[in-house]
């Protein structure tokens, strides 16, 4: 299903970047063109397939937690009373998992992404053209200075920048992913506290 709506939007891009006027591509290099190509469908492609299976995932952990906490024998009416207390303290997870989620989509997801992502284009788009230009480099005899000055120190310096951003990214992803893990572990323990106490 989702190679479908990938090849539709692969199409539906080629067609928009060849209805663009001759400045455009003048504006846009060619390398840049083809990477933001490739990496935006690649990233929806893993998107769809991700997020599918997280939120199936997500529903059936929650209904069979809700179930199962919730059962118990009829006989035992103090049992079904203590299952739904620690029914009611676990749920307390989904609403600090919706603070912490809605703080993590915005520090991550806003200028970041974008900025990576121009830089990271830029630096795609560098090796892409000096690959593409190997010939004419070659019969000029241009070697030495193309990949030692020009291209080694446009492309290093343009990685620099990418790697500035993607530390950030990368740190603070980190940090929630550590806080998601404290808030399972501190909800866990105090379900169990509750229900040997």
């Amino acid at each position: 299903m989702d190679f479908n709506i990938v090849d539709k939007i692969r199409n539906e891009y080629l067609a928009a970047v060849l209805r663009q006027d001759a400045e455009w591509f003048d504006a846009n290099p060619s390398g840049v063109i083809t990477s933001q190509l490739n990496d935006n469908i690649d990233r929806i492609q893993d998107g769809m397939g991700d997020k599918l299976g997280l939120l199936v995932r997500g529903f059936s952990m929650f209904f069979s937690s809700v179930i199962v906490c919730g059962k118990g024998e009829a006989s035992h009416v103090e049992n079904v009373i203590h299952r739904n207390q620690v029914n009611a303290v676990n749920m307390r997870k989904g609403e600090a998992s919706h603070v912490e989620n809605v703080i993590h989509r915005n520090q991550v997801n806003a200028v970041n992404m974008r900025e990576a992502m121009k830089s990271h284009l830029n630096s795609a788009s560098i090796c892409e053209e000096s690959i593409m230009n190997v010939r004419t480099v070659q019969s000029c005899n241009g070697q030495q200075h193309m990949v030692k000055k020009a291209l080694f120190q446009k492309y290093t310096s343009s990685l620099q920048r990418t790697l500035k951003y993607s530390l950030r990214n990368h740190f603070w992803m980190g940090f929630f992913e550590g806080l998601s893990f404290l808030q399972i572990y501190a909800v866990i323990g105090l379900a169990l506290w509750w229900v040997a106490g």
